[in-house]
């Protein structure tokens, strides 16, 4: 039973911060979009490329953690792979 209620808890603790950790990069995406599109004298956005793999995205869409772009949620935080 003790262990049950060890397994509940920490299950609650891994819970509280995956939640807190999807606030966070969401309020980076929507604050970003107000700063991040610049575009060009022809009318084309600014691209940035995602810190994880490579690919090229407009700024609007990108993701930006810890002061680096990326493409994906999956994405933030992972080591590169280039």
């Amino acid at each position: 039973m003790k262990l049950l209620a060890w397994l509940v808890f920490f299950g609650l603790v891994a819970a509280a911060l995956w939640v807190k950790r999807s606030i966070n990069i969401k309020v980076t995406r929507l604050s970003q979009h107000e700063h991040q599109r610049e575009y060009d004298d022809t009318g084309a956005e600014r691209m940035v490329r995602c810190a994880h793999c490579g690919v090229y995205i407009p700024a609007s869409e990108a993701i930006q953690y810890r002061g680096n772009d990326y493409c994906c949620e999956a994405h933030c935080g992972k080591p590169p792979i280039f």
